[in-house]
């Protein structure tokens, strides 16, 4: 049963219908989530992917604040380090992940920066969809599969999904 529900995951997710956080985010997924046995074109084995926060977070001059994911075995990973906005915007009130948001910004999983606007994760938080974690680091909602872009060429996520798909 637990392979099916997996499997039912996986397409709802595929399809862009990617909120099912059965825990809070700092927990690590189950083992048996990330034993996949089908074919899963979001498995880009270590493939890392940015996304940068608004420059208006920052003063004149300094480096543009960016959050960092990996993608394992079907599992999205904000890295340690990634920059996450300190207040959501008024429109990402009520919406699917603004919960998710409040959870990780009020845990010990994020620690404050010089910069009152921004907050820094202090370890590694999974995700299940790329949007999800784009949520978190943007206080809003966003389209992660087009908001993450590869670190190597700045392809964004869902054009690697199709490479991984047409070179299989």
């Amino acid at each position: 049963m637990s392979e099916f529900m997996d499997n039912i995951v996986f397409v709802l997710e595929t399809l862009g219908l990617g909120y099912f956080p059965t825990q809070i985010a700092s927990t690590p997924i189950p083992e048996a989530a990330s034993e996949r046995t089908i074919s899963d074109p979001s498995k880009s084995d270590g493939m890392e992917f940015a996304m940068t926060l608004p420059k208006n977070l920052v003063a004149d001059g300094q480096a543009q604040p960016k959050a960092n994911m990996l993608v394992k075995d079907g599992v999205y990973i904000l890295r340690a380090g990634s920059y996450v906005r300190s207040a959501a915007n008024e429109s990402f009130v009520g919406s699917s992940y603004h919960e998710l948001w409040e959870q990780i910004v009020n845990s010990d999983a994020v620690e404050k920066t010089p910069n009152e606007g921004l907050l820094k994760t202090v370890r590694d938080i999974d995700f299940r969809s790329p949007s999800a974690a784009g949520a978190i680091v943007r206080g809003r909602a966003t389209n992660g599969r087009i908001e993450w872009k590869r670190i190597s060429d700045g392809l964004p996520l869902n054009e690697c999904e199709l490479e991984q798909v047409t070179a299989a």
